[in-house]
């Protein structure tokens, strides 16, 4: 399966936040149409190609730490950091 698609990890450092989300875009051009519409400033902490079912995995994976029921937005929690730097290791080491 081809992965066009770019799974972001956004962080707002001011609410302690991160938002999980997909885009097709180039994921510079996504942080800046969020920076637009945010007063906190916003910087992209990680991205990887991948896809929706992607998307979806990570949302349920940090389920406990989900600011909104339905909302792409999680607390930054431990377990998220330790996701992105177990993810970075394996790809390096891949």
């Amino acid at each position: 399966m081809v992965e066009d698609n770019n799974i972001y990890f956004i962080l707002n450092r001011d609410t302690d936040s991160v938002k999980i989300g997909i885009t097709k875009r180039e994921v510079q051009k996504r942080l800046n149409a969020l920076q637009t519409g945010c007063p906190n400033k916003l910087e992209l902490i990680y991205a990887v190609k991948g896809n929706y079912t992607t998307e979806k995995y990570l949302h349920k994976l940090f389920d406990f730490d989900r600011i909104r029921l339905k909302g792409e937005w999680f607390n930054y929690s431990y377990h998220i950091k330790q996701w992105i730097n177990n993810d970075k290791f394996l790809r390096i080491n891949q």
